[in-house]
């Protein structure tokens, strides 16, 4: 819903004082009051999650406990299973504490009684997903590998769900007793499906290409997901080549297909395309491309349509009334031109894409595309990271995103390359100014917020070097995370990986440097308070609000920029978890 309808719990209960006070709130928020939106089965909702949270500030064992209370009730099984995995993320001892308590099977009983509900499963699978870190053999023992694979087949439009599956899976398979239950279980295909549904969805798209890699290594039992008798990894007819480098064919409003059909709407359109605006694949692997559906292009339709008008002097014949709507200027043409040319490189290798790089380094569009190919094609390939490194491409990603560093397009490919080869080569990159470059890149693009997730990732995979960690510091990375993590309350793992970054660069002892640079604290932050990182609700208010000084602040300033596109996902307020709920339920 619109942000001024959500509903604040601690807004309310001042809204309710108000009115036994003075008998009426108008007065203090103005003519349109407050509208009652909460239900008794939404009240018990709120009521369950503040006992949760209650127990949560005490600890994973009273979490535990009162999971343990009510199996067969939803929403105690959704909140203790979001706080469960709330409180275990990054936590080894909190983990093991779930386990000393009978966590693991309580975990894995919630998840097969519930294995069916959107809500409940999907904070299962986060649960597991990180207990898995330290427990996954016992929750394999547990049956909750094959829960997991039969709540991804059952319920394939709740994209959250396989995400979050894809992660856990892949977490839990780095046992081979659970690898064979995966195998066994029809895992294969239900991985395969989530590629081929989420064009658009670059990172999902290489955890779940990860994660087929290992399931489809011969030797494991079959079991296809119909039941069907299937190969050893459990993907009926799978074909490895369907993982080609390959330009997505997403069309323009016509399409003439190989057979001579023609095809009016692209098919190879995503959810989240549908809604209006897509997010393409590249084709060469993972990162993206933003642009407004009706300017998607693809090369090889494009190709067709031309060798169509070539034949018959008219394409409108074959597809319909409406024609083909050019929408390519020439800065376009030559976009699509530098994109197919580090296309056919990439097909060759790394090296050919490194010194295509290196033969236009003032070209926007040539390193926008480098960039995008050797991120890639490093992705989870440490030889392909090793022939980059041996021909300078390192020193190629620091000039290209020293020079493009305001860039949004070129910026956000450099943060990629440099996040997937800090993996082998952090402190040649460090050593070669990327940290600097990174952080005053974050800063000038605020409102970028792919720059500032995948930045995220990239910063903290370059700390792990301690003299990288020295260079962040004193560029003033430490307060750039911190606003990333006030900016986004809704992206739950954004938030995770910001606040495990700030943690690294908050330790005393390296130099400072504030964003403004001015004086500041030893890790960057100026006056970085850790309270703020405690458990809390999130304050998000109605039409008006009731402030603890008295004073009324009639729209909330703690909304982020996805709530005010007109919905809301708040973080829980326990950790990183996330809730999907229509806005008036929002707590």
């Amino acid at each position: 819903r619109p942000a001024d309808q959500v509903v604040d719990i601690e807004a309310q209960k001042e809204i309710e004082e108000a009115k036994k006070a003075a008998g009426d709130v108008d007065a203090v928020l103005g003519d349109e009051g407050v509208e009652e939106v909460v239900d008794d089965e939404e009240e018990e909702d709120r009521a369950t999650a503040a006992r949760v949270l209650e127990a949560a500030k005490v600890g994973m064992k009273e979490v535990v406990l009162l999971m343990k209370s009510a199996p067969e009730d939803a929403s105690m099984q959704f909140w203790a299973l979001d706080a469960i995995a709330s409180l275990g993320a990054g936590n080894e001892a909190n983990r093991a504490v779930a386990a000393a308590n009978n966590g693991i099977a309580l975990i894995a009983e919630s998840f097969a009684r519930f294995k069916g509900d959107e809500r409940v499963a999907l904070k299962a699978a986060w649960a597991t997903s990180m207990m898995a870190a330290d427990h996954a053999e016992v929750l394999g023992a547990a049956g909750v590998v094959e829960t997991l694979v039969t709540s991804m087949k059952m319920q394939p439009a709740n994209y959250d769900l396989q995400a979050v599956g894809t992660r856990a899976l892949h977490n839990l398979v780095a046992v081979p007793a659970n690898l064979k239950r995966a195998r066994a279980a029809g895992a294969a295909p239900v991985v395969k499906f989530i590629i081929e549904d989420n064009p658009e969805d670059g990172q999902l798209i290489f955890r779940a290409q990860q994660l087929l890699g290992e399931l489809e290594v011969a030797g494991g039992a079959g079991g296809a997901a119909d039941g069907s008798e299937s190969d050893a990894d459990g993907s009926e007819d799978y074909d490895p080549d369907d993982r080609k480098l390959v330009i997505k064919a997403v069309a323009t409003k016509g399409r003439i297909n190989p057979d001579g059909t023609v095809t009016p709407v692209s098919k190879n359109v995503g959810r989240k395309q549908k809604r209006g605006s897509v997010t393409v694949s590249h084709g060469l692997g993972f990162t993206e491309i933003n642009r407004p559906a009706d300017q998607v292009v693809d090369i090889e339709a494009q190709k067709e349509i031309e060798e169509a008008k070539k034949a018959a002097g008219d394409v409108d014949a074959v597809l319909g009334d409406e024609g083909v709507e050019e929408v390519v200027d020439d800065e376009e043409e030559e976009d699509r031109a530098t994109a197919a040319r580090v296309l056919e490189a990439a097909k060759v290798g790394m090296k050919e894409v490194v010194l295509l790089m290196k033969s236009a380094p003032e070209d926007a569009s040539m390193q926008f595309w480098a960039l995008d190919a050797i991120a890639s094609l490093g992705a989870g390939n440490e030889a392909n990271r090793a022939v980059a490194a041996a021909n300078n491409g390192i020193a190629l990603i620091a000039e290209s995103f020293a020079r493009f560093k305001g860039d949004e397009r070129v910026a956000l490919k450099a943060a990629w390359a440099t996040s997937m080869m800090a993996a082998d080569h952090a402190e040649v990159l460090g050593a070669a100014g990327v940290v600097e470059t990174l952080v005053t890149s974050m800063k000038m693009q605020p409102a970028n917020y792919d720059l500032q997730a995948v930045g995220t990732r990239a910063l903290h995979n370059l700390v792990a070097v301690p003299a990288n960690l020295k260079r962040a510091r004193a560029a003033g990375a430490a307060p750039v995370v911190k606003f990333i993590i006030e900016d986004n309350p809704e992206d739950g793992q954004l938030i995770f990986r910001a606040q495990q970054l700030l943690g690294e660069l908050e330790v005393a002892g390296g130099a400072g440097g504030a964003a403004d640079g001015s004086e500041s604290d030893a890790d960057g932050s100026e006056d970085y308070d850790p309270d703020d990182r405690k458990l809390v609700i999130k304050a998000v208010a109605t039409k008006g609000r009731i402030n603890p000084d008295g004073t009324v602040t009639p729209v909330s300033k703690n909304v982020g920029r996805k709530q005010k596109r007109g919905s809301v996902t708040v973080s829980h307020g326990l950790g990183f978890t996330e809730i999907n709920r229509p806005a008036d339920q929002v707590v």
